[in-house]
């Protein structure tokens, strides 16, 4: 486990998010009209549409297991670098790591400039490596 592994998984949830939205947009052009009417063999259109709601079904399981495993990742991520920094500089990681949130709205949060966030975060980051622990992205 590494610093970025939450950030990592996110962007994955946030592709798959993209594939879900997109296969209900195309649920959605399906008019009822078209399988009105369809011979009792399977056709290209309802053969087409099992598919894509067999896909849809498919994506939202691993969806939601994403979103678990991110959420077991993120307190694993949080448990770790409480191990090892306390106080705002801890506050700063796990807002930045965990919750993903943007230097400039974790500065905004803790009523601190940007600078002072970027030097707390550069001197924990130090102090984490200097305590072994993982970092990633070098």
């Amino acid at each position: 486990m590494n610093l970025y592994c939450v950030r990592e998984l996110e962007q994955k949830i946030l592709r798959l998010e993209e594939k879900i939205t997109t296969l209900r947009e195309t649920m959605s052009g399906v008019k009822p009209a078209q399988l009105t009417g369809l011979p009792k063999e399977k056709n290209f259109l309802s053969s087409r549409v099992e598919k894509i709601a067999q896909e849809l079904i498919d994506g939202e399981r691993e969806l939601e297991e994403l979103r678990a495993e991110q959420r077991v990742l993120g307190a694993e991520l949080t448990i770790e670098i409480l191990r090892h920094v306390h106080g705002r500089a801890a506050r700063i990681m796990v807002m930045r790591y965990v919750l993903l949130n943007r230097f400039r709205d974790i500065a905004f949060e803790l009523n601190l400039s940007d600078a002072r966030i970027y030097y707390i975060h550069a001197e924990t980051l130090k102090k984490l490596k200097e305590c072994g622990m993982e970092i990633g992205r070098d």
